[in-house]
This record gives structure tokens, sequence and C-alpha cells, in this order.
């Protein structure tokens, strides 16, 4: 019986041996491959570069003046040289009004000779032909209050000529100190500390650089 048992069995060994040869598919080695990078984990991401904030711009310049008188000028830049800054000089011209300009214009020198001598007629003693004038002007006096000029002015209609007022301006030499990168430390409320206590001297933004 045994012997029976025994052959069965190694028959039926030989049978699944024969089916697994002729009817299952070979594994794919590509396959295998395949599965095993799948199953890898992930690998984590290389952190990005850090971006450097850009650099705060630099304090502005500041202009002080304008300075009429040149050691008021060197006083305050030694005071600020004493106090770390370094500002530079600026020579400048600077057109002032300094008055109210009376004049009359005519249309020639004969004309302006005429008109003066009718003026002066009149009893008005300060009135002067301006020479080598394009306009033939004659002035009648410059004044710092506009209402005295246009009184001025009412004298000499009864004569029928036709006086102006003008703004007259003189042109002086004025200072100015540039200084790079004061900023706040230069603001309004600050210059007194600096010894600028004349009101007509302010605090600016300095001039843009002239074109090359």
């Amino acid at each position: 019986m045994w012997k029976h048992v025994t052959i069965g069995l190694l028959a039926a060994n030989v049978l699944f041996l024969a089916w697994v040869l002729m009817v299952a598919p070979p594994a794919d080695p590509a396959a295998r491959g395949a599965s095993s990078a799948t199953s890898r984990p992930a690998e984590p991401a290389a952190p990005s570069p850090a971006v450097a904030a850009p650099p705060s711009p630099p304090p502005r310049c500041v202009s002080l003046g304008p300075f009429g008188d040149p050691a008021v000028t060197a006083t305050v830049a030694q005071r600020l040289v004493a106090a770390g800054l370094a500002p530079a000089t600026r020579d400048e011209k600077q057109q002032n009004r300094d008055g109210y300009w009376v004049v009359i214009e005519s249309a020639n020198q004969p004309a302006q000779r005429a008109m003066l001598a009718q003026i002066r007629g009149a009893g008005i003693q300060d009135a002067y032909a301006m020479p080598d004038d394009a306009q033939f002007r004659v002035s009648l006096g410059i004044y710092s209050d506009r209402g005295r000029a246009e009184q001025r002015v009412a004298t000499l209609r009864p004569l029928r000529l036709s006086a102006r007022v003008e703004e007259h301006f003189q042109e002086r030499a004025v200072q100015w100190l540039d200084v790079p990168e004061a900023g706040d430390r230069l603001s309004a409320s600050r210059l007194e500390g600096f010894g600028i206590t004349d009101s007509e001297i302010g605090a600016f933004d300095c001039p843009a650089p002239a074109a090359p």
C-alpha cells in the first residue's frame, strides 16, 4: 500500500513541475526593478538658497543755506565737521528782490530827455534817465513798499505819463553747505544746535549733480 502512495505523490509532483514550466509566465526582471525603485523612499528636496535683503539707501544729502556772510558759513562748517559730517561749500549767485521800481518807457533818447524835463518841471526831482537802456526808461525810484510805489504812479497821472511798478532785483553772492549723508541729523528742528539762528537759512535736498 505505501508503495502505491509514494508512487502517487511522485506523480503529482512531476505534474505540478510540468505545469509551472509550461503554463506559468516568467517573472519580468524589469518589473522587479521598477517595483523595487518604486518602493524606495523619496529623497528630500535641497533647501532654496537664502535671498539677501537689498541694502538700505544712504541718508539723504542736505544743503544748508543760503549764507550771505562767508564768516558764518565757515563757522557752521567747522561745527558740522566736529559732529562727524563732511560739508562742502558751494558758491552761487542769487537774485533777491529789494523793492518796487517805478519806471516809464519812451520811444528813443530824445523822447527820454523830453520826458525827464517834463517830470522835473512838475517838481519831481528824483527822476533819472537810465543810460544805455534799450527801452529808454526814466526811473522814479525804488520803494520797499508797493503801496508807496503806487502813490508815486498816481502823482504822474496829471502829466499823462504811463508809469508802472516793477519788482526790482539785485544780484548777490551767497554760499551753501552741501552735507552728504546727513539725513535727519540736519532737520530744520536741529539747525540751532549748529549755530544757525537766521530764519532765512534752511535745510533742503542737495541739487542733482550736473549732467556730464
